[in-house]
């Protein structure tokens, strides 16, 4: 990938980071069940916009889930504790934090 396209990726994975992060304490922490209901069903909408990023950008897909080298058993275990929705917001921030220092190492 480009660098534009790694800006690229980088922006609309944190819309998606900024979605999970803003339901992410109505999810744990509501003051009720429908709260927390509907709290995890907008993070189910933003998982799905996740997966598809996922395989619009596969780079991002190999970073997130263990690298290129990674075998199918080590990725599948890593993508099933990603989409947890109680680790989705750290390992995202995770991610973005990594996508950044590529994309600082792509400007040298």
């Amino acid at each position: 990938m480009t660098k534009s396209e790694w800006d690229e990726a980088y922006k609309e994975f944190d819309k998606v980071y900024a979605e999970l992060a803003l339901h992410e304490q109505d999810y744990k922490y509501g003051s009720n069940q429908k709260i927390r209901d509907h709290a995890e069903r907008q993070m189910g909408y933003a998982k799905h916009t996740l997966s598809y990023l996922f395989k619009k950008y596969p780079e991002v897909n190999h970073m997130a889930m263990g690298g290129k080298n990674a075998n199918s058993m080590d990725r599948a275990f890593a993508q099933d504790e990603f989409y947890l929705n109680q680790y989705i917001v750290g390992d995202l921030r995770n991610l973005l934090n990594s996508m950044k220092d590529k994309i600082r190492s792509l400007n040298n």
